[in-house]
């Protein structure tokens, strides 16, 4: 399959992705708030370079949300891909709120902050799952499937 389409098309019109995307800015706006080396309390470097790796993680995770969502729309034809793809997104936003989770204890930032992206998060992860059911539903397979349970007539 050529993929090079991906590349010309534009993903703002799906709702998801353009969810993922904003979303991705406030991670991207809140991790900036995590108070640079040296600036803590607890000044050790061990310290500073942790909170700057975690600073990262959230960053790269909420970017490839993004990545793996923008090839969904190109899929529409092809029901398992496009469900492989979700899930694979879908993992990556619970690895996310737990890292999420993990800056709200340390304190790194606002509580709110990280209670307002946990929330928006999961209901991204809601709607991907929603849309990955409704895609098993009509996949070829699934529709076989229901043809061997109907009974015969």
């Amino acid at each position: 399959m050529d993929l090079n389409f991906l590349l010309k098309k534009d993903f703002s019109d799906d709702r998801a992705w353009k969810r993922a995307f904003e979303l991705a800015l406030a991670v991207w706006r809140v991790s900036s708030f995590v108070p640079p080396r040296g600036t803590t309390e607890d000044a050790s470097h061990f310290a500073d370079m942790s909170k700057e790796m975690l600073k990262r993680k959230l960053r790269k995770l909420a970017s490839d949300i993004i990545s793996d969502l923008a090839p969904k729309t190109a899929f529409d034809g092809h029901p398992e891909e496009k469900s492989r793809i979700i899930f694979e997104a879908v993992r990556k936003i619970e690895a996310l709120r737990a890292h999420l989770r993990l800056v709200q204890n340390l304190k790194l930032t606002k509580e709110i902050n990280c209670q307002v992206l946990d929330k928006e998060y999961r209901l991204l992860k809601e709607e991907l799952l929603r849309e990955a059911v409704g895609i098993k539903d009509s996949s070829p397979s699934a529709q076989n499937d229901r043809k061997k349970e109907s009974p015969a007539m």
